[in-house]
């Protein structure tokens, strides 16, 4: 069995084919004639029928591709796919090259406590000593105003992407202006006093999931996970002007797409150093009936993240619609989440419900950080938080388990709640309830086989960098015993200031101290034996940090 690195794995996205056209729906076509629109183009990898060149620069394929036909062309982090705002004639060429895998638009996405802590029974776990401590939540939103006493001192790593576009009247929220931004301040909430009061929103989801010590106006706050650390992504873009923000709204703001997969591309590359356990997505856009694979760029990436332990968690949407929820929630993958009132019900008034909605939380009139202190507020971007932040609670005293087990858990211990308009039932988690029951299955479980604990949740090989950028492999040998002879082999290919050991498991470490030359695939390779396979046929210096390549 072979297994590709994750660099390729963005290509294979593609369901069947549109039934408009194999790749660009010619309701995209027809909406470019009136004015360009912004696209996000993925890439067709060699093995699908695309040149190589285009799937490994696909920037500058697309350039040359479309000329002037394409403005504001810009890759999406190192992934085989580019967004650019595209022209009728430009899409009529992106659905002939053999090199474009598909075509969907880069939609804008919308913004979408102690007494709900209390009602999800999260206090109860706090006295078990479990607060999340020692784990960590992603917030993708508006960015924290990261000086408020609910959240201050508690982030440990902000970005910002965020995205300038004239042609769509799009500019960066990015303290620096640009598209993209990463490190201390980077993720500031934008000013809700000069831009729009929603630029509070991301404080407030923030404390939801992660708030501790606050204090309303004499009335003591916690947030789900009060110990967990948070990881704030800026996503959202500063809109001007009616066409955009609506009827007599001067200015507002949004989230593309394409930022959003930036942001969790970001959250990807940093989750092991970071320890996240759940990545919270309160946004959404457009309306589907099912799973959205075929039009989401989101799947792969969120695949990914769950196959590493990490629950992806999104609003359902706010538009009260009955049989669809918005994207990204409907992405295969993704934890779609419901909002119920404090009474327990579901609050129909707004809450989107479909088949994929399996979880609700309280959603409604809900009390958080916001502004110079606490404010209530209603929406599905409420109550997603409240689950991820369960999701922290419940991976920091279950670190191996998987996020199916978790969800398991959730759904199997919450208390069943119907929704009147199609009669199809949410749980509202218990979160008391799924603890014990993930302790009880741990203790049953069979004990550790005594593999290295570097190893957990890795793949068949994990390349990472330490802080003196040194890159690590690990190499799965097949299942068996490492042999003296293929130590010795792999010592003499990497030379002598590699570090070559047995880690167990079937295992190996090697641990280079400089930057991997071009051809250290093949030495690797000569280094195992002529049995085994490298995929994919590319130097580990093209690689980033937390890519695989598997050699096998």
């Amino acid at each position: 069995m072979a297994v590709t690195a994750a660099i390729w794995a963005l290509a294979l996205l593609a369901g069947p084919a549109l039934a408009q056209s194999p790749k660009v729906p010619e309701s995209l076509i027809t909406a470019a004639q009136a004015r360009p629109q912004r696209v996000i183009v993925l890439m067709a990898a060699p093995n699908q029928g695309g040149r190589q060149e285009a799937f490994r620069q696909p920037e500058s394929f697309i350039r040359g591709t479309l000329g002037n036909t394409a403005r504001s062309v810009s890759g999406i982090a190192d992934q085989p796919m580019v967004v650019a705002d595209v022209s009728s004639e430009g899409l009529r060429r992106l659905a002939r090259s053999e090199s474009v895998l598909r075509v969907v638009p880069d939609t804008l996405l919308n913004a979408s406590l102690p007494d709900t802590v209390k009602l999800l029974d999260v206090p109860e776990v706090w006295s078990k000593k479990t607060r999340g401590g020692g784990v960590a939540v992603a917030v993708l939103d508006t960015g924290v105003q990261l000086d408020h006493p609910f959240v201050k001192g508690r982030i440990v790593a902000e970005a910002c992407f965020s995205s300038n576009d004239e042609s769509q009247g799009s500019k960066s929220l990015c303290a620096n202006g640009s598209g993209e931004q990463i490190g201390s301040g980077a993720a500031a909430a934008c000013d809700y006093h000069t831009v729009t009061r929603n630029c509070v929103h991301g404080t407030h989801v923030a404390g939801i999931a992660a708030g501790a010590t606050g204090d309303a106006k004499g009335l003591p706050l916690d947030g789900m996970a009060p110990d967990a650390a948070i990881v704030a992504v800026k996503v959202f873009s500063r809109l001007d002007g009616e066409e955009a923000c609506g009827k007599g709204v001067k200015t507002c703001i949004s989230a593309w797409t394409s930022d959003t997969l930036k942001g969790l591309l970001y959250i990807e590359r940093i989750a092991a150093e970071r320890k996240i356990a759940a990545v919270n997505l309160s946004l959404g856009g457009g309306h589907f009936a099912g799973p959205c694979d075929d039009e989401s760029v989101y799947t792969d990436v969120v695949g990914r993240l769950r196959k590493a332990g990490i629950a992806v968690v999104a609003a359902s949407g706010n538009e009260h619609l009955v049989g669809e929820i918005t994207q990204p929630a409907c992405a295969s993958g993704v934890i779609a989440v419901g909002a119920t009132k404090k009474s327990g019900e579901i609050d129909i008034s707004y809450s989107n419900t479909s088949a994929q909605v399996t979880i609700v939380a309280p959603g409604t009139q809900i009390l958080s950080s916001a502004g110079d202190g606490y404010v209530k507020a209603s929406g599905t971007s409420m109550a997603a938080p409240h689950i991820a932040g369960i999701f922290a609670l419940l991976r920091a005293r279950n670190p191996r388990a998987t996020v199916d087990q978790l969800l398991d858990a959730v759904k199997k211990t919450g208390k069943s709640v119907m929704d009147p308009r199609n009669n199809l039932v949410s749980i509202v988690p218990d979160a008391e309830a799924a603890m014990l029951m993930l302790t009880d299955a741990v203790a049953s479980a069979p004990k550790p086989d005594g593999a290295d604990p570097r190893i957990t949740n890795c793949g068949p090989v994990c390349i990472e960098e330490d802080k003196n950028m040194r890159r690590i492999i690990f190499v799965l040998a097949k299942g068996q015993k490492v042999t003296a002879e293929t130590m010795s082999r792999l010592q003499e290919s990497f030379g002598g200031k590699a570090k070559v050991e047995d880690i167990g498991d079937g295992k190996l470490l090697v641990q280079l101290p400089v930057a991997p030359a071009a051809e250290d695939v093949d030495k690797a390779l000569r280094g195992v034996g002529s049995g085994t396979r490298v995929v994919p046929d590319r130097p580990l210096d093209a690689l980033k940090p937390g890519q695989t390549i598997n050699i096998r």
